[in-house]
């Protein structure tokens, strides 16, 4: 449906004054619904600077890590995405995709413990705490892009008459198209000592379009939260007089309990009078797992 297809005066109902027909009664194809086409035009783009560090096992002792200052754009998160059709997909739809996280820090590490049997030469010494391995991994990356009517990092809602806000009351800003954005009225960053679980971007730089405007605010709000992830492992290998072998295992994921948000709010909603009454826009939604811990014994024969 193009822009303003509902306002035209032909394409009202006659029977309910300023209600517009069905879409479907002045389609271009009349009678049908949307009609999906898939057109090989798409392009992606990745540059990055990359850098590795390994210390390969010697001494009882493995680390490495590895830096990865990158930016990603593209139209569309993958294959056969939804771009605009009446708006320029290259205004609409281009900018920062949603893999796109400018850094990324990884570590591992794994290192068998000393013996202490070899200061304690002791029968009990060695069965507790000789064979001992610890292992770990760190991740930290920057937060994903947010996209408009996401409640979670990565995804994308459409609405071909409201686009991607709501309105409350429901208006029909547009008459069709490719939906409408907020108009852009200030910057909606926040310094770091400023974003809140409930506040994390500035809500206030956007504003409803007026009717007939689709908007100007760009297909990303801003940047979600990121992650500072800590994985470790204990190990102890319990020698046995058969060919058998029995190993216990302490492991834990997100081992600081460290909060990791996943998941913002960027649904604005507006009144007749365009002011924003969502009670949860630019909030803080979910959060990735807690400390996982769990505890195995492995019996090899």
């Amino acid at each position: 449906m193009p822009y303003g297809a509902r306002f035209l005066p032909e394409n009202q109902d006659p029977t309910r004054p300023g209600t517009p027909l069905p879409d479907n009664f002045f389609r271009l194809y009349q009678g049908w619904g949307s009609i999906p086409f898939v057109s090989f035009e798409g392009t992606s783009r990745y540059n990055s600077l990359q850098t590795q560090a390994v210390h390969r096992f010697s001494h009882n002792l493995e680390f490495g890590g590895s830096y990865t200052w990158s930016r990603a754009l593209a139209y569309t998160a993958g294959d056969q995405g939804t771009v605009a059709a009446h708006n320029s997909p290259d205004v609409w739809n281009y900018g920062l995709a949603n893999y796109d996280r400018t850094h990324t820090a990884t570590l591992h590490y794994a290192v068998v413990l000393p013996h202490a049997s070899h200061h304690v030469n002791h029968a009990l010494v060695e069965a507790i705490f000789d064979d001992w391995q610890f292992n770990g991994t760190m991740k930290i990356y920057s937060g994903a892009p947010l996209f408009w009517g996401s409640t979670g990092s990565n995804s994308v809602s459409s609405n071909t008459s409201l686009g991607t806000g709501n309105l409350t009351p429901g208006v029909d800003l547009t008459g069709g198209g490719d939906g409408w954005r907020p108009v852009l009225v200030g910057s909606p960053e926040l310094p770091s000592d400023q974003r809140t679980v409930e506040h994390w971007f500035n809500t206030t730089a956007f504003a409803r379009p007026t009717q007939g405007d689709r908007g100007d605010a760009g297909p990303v709000v801003t940047r979600g939260p990121g992650v500072h992830n800590w994985n470790m492992s204990l190990f102890k290998n319990v020698k046995t007089s058969g060919r058998a072998n029995v190993q216990f295992r302490a492991e834990a994921y997100n081992v600081f309990n460290h909060t990791q948000f996943s998941a913002i709010d960027t649904t604005p909603r507006y009144d007749a009078q365009g002011n924003q009454v969502s009670g949860t826009f630019g909030q803080v939604t979910a959060a990735r797992d807690p400390r996982i811990m769990q505890f195995a014994l492995r019996v090899g024969f």
